[in-house]
């Protein structure tokens, strides 16, 4: 899980998206410490290709499960987290996060 705190994002030694071409097989979830009535995206880059994530709030947790149109390729993803609340846009530094590479031998 990633934490999201005076808006920044906190990502844990280690952490990855998974491997490529999971779908629906990770949550990527996000903590956060923020007051009711903000959205959250995520947008994502890899090799220039661009992609927006909408999160979905229960509590103070924003998740999204992760398909294989999201990882379709293994590597380094650059990421940011958009708030929005009305008119009022958030927008958080970035991060990159890797996604594993499956290998074609076993």
């Amino acid at each position: 899980m990633l934490y999201l705190k005076d808006w920044r994002v906190c990502t844990p030694p280690g952490f990855s998206l998974g491997f490529e071409g999971d779908n629906l097989a990770v949550t990527l979830a996000l903590d956060t410490d923020l007051p009711e009535g903000w959205d959250l995206k995520l947008d994502v880059e890899k090799e220039g290709k661009k992609n927006i994530i909408q999160l979905e709030r229960s509590g103070q947790v924003y998740s999204v499960q992760l398909t294989s149109s999201m990882l379709a390729s293994g590597g380094l993803y650059l990421l940011q987290v958009r708030g929005t609340l009305g008119e009022q846009i958030r927008p958080v530094s970035y991060t990159h996060l890797r996604a594993h590479e499956t290998s074609a031998h076993l």
